[in-house]
Order: C-alpha cells, then sequence, then structure tokens
C-alpha cells in the first residue's frame, strides 16, 4: 500500500514540475533564415492596398526583429478561472 502511494505522488510531482516547467519557458514566434525570403507582402484587410517589400537590406533588419521576438506565458487561461472560483 505505502509502494502504491510513494509511486502515485511521484507521478503527480513528475506532472506538476512538468506543468511547470512548460508553463514557464518562452514561445519563439518565428525562426527564419533571411536568404530563404524573397519577399515580404503587408497587406491591409480594411482597404485592401498591399505593399511588397524586395529591398534585402530591409530583410534582413525586419527577419532579425521578428526572429528575436520571444512570448511568455503570464497568467492562466481565464477558463481556468471559472473552475477554481
Amino acid at each position: 500500500m505505502k509502494k502504491e502511494v510513494s509511486i502515485s505522488l511521484a507521478g503527480v510531482l513528475i506532472l506538476i514540475l512538468g506543468v511547470a516547467a512548460w508553463y514557464n519557458a518562452p514561445i519563439d514566434l518565428m525562426n527564419l533564415d533571411p536568404k530563404e525570403v524573397m519577399e515580404i507582402v503587408v497587406f491591409n484587410g480594411n482597404s485592401g492596398n498591399g505593399t511588397h517589400i524586395e529591398d534585402k537590406g530591409q530583410f534582413q533588419y525586419s527577419i532579425d526583429d521578428l526572429n528575436d521576438i520571444e512570448v511568455k506565458r503570464t497568467k492562466p487561461p481565464c477558463w481556468l478561472y471559472r473552475i477554481w472560483f
């Protein structure tokens, strides 16, 4: 009986640590290679206007900025609040 309880507690502890590690890990939005990009198209859905960027210098600058963005989770989703409270 004690063995089953200790195995269950170890499993729950591993699950909690896994969720904590996943929750605190940063998320990379993009991982692009500027050499593979031919053009960047920016489209405005409201007006229907679009712009094509074909300058390789602007690619490098824009893609480096996009690759540097990291998103981190800050709080649990709102549907969890309804379960907890």
